[in-house]
């Protein structure tokens, strides 16, 4: 259990940097002069980075558990 809550601590303390980072741009399109905001997604599998930690945690009870 241990083990994955330090893996979500770190995935966690990942997607926060990542987030720091990666800052929404707002661009504005030269046709239709409407805006558009930018912005980065980080995923594994589909699921957004900052679901991943919750998920390694509820894993690491249920093998608590299930041992």
């Amino acid at each position: 259990m241990a083990g994955m809550w330090s893996g979500a601590a770190l995935v966690a303390l990942m997607n926060l940097a990542l987030e720091r980072v990666d800052k929404p741009r707002t661009v504005i399109d030269k046709e239709t002069g409407s805006e558009l905001v930018l912005k980065a997604k980080h995923d594994f599998f589909f699921i957004p980075m900052k679901y991943w930690a919750y998920l390694l945690m509820l894993v690491g009870v249920a093998r608590y558990f299930a041992d």
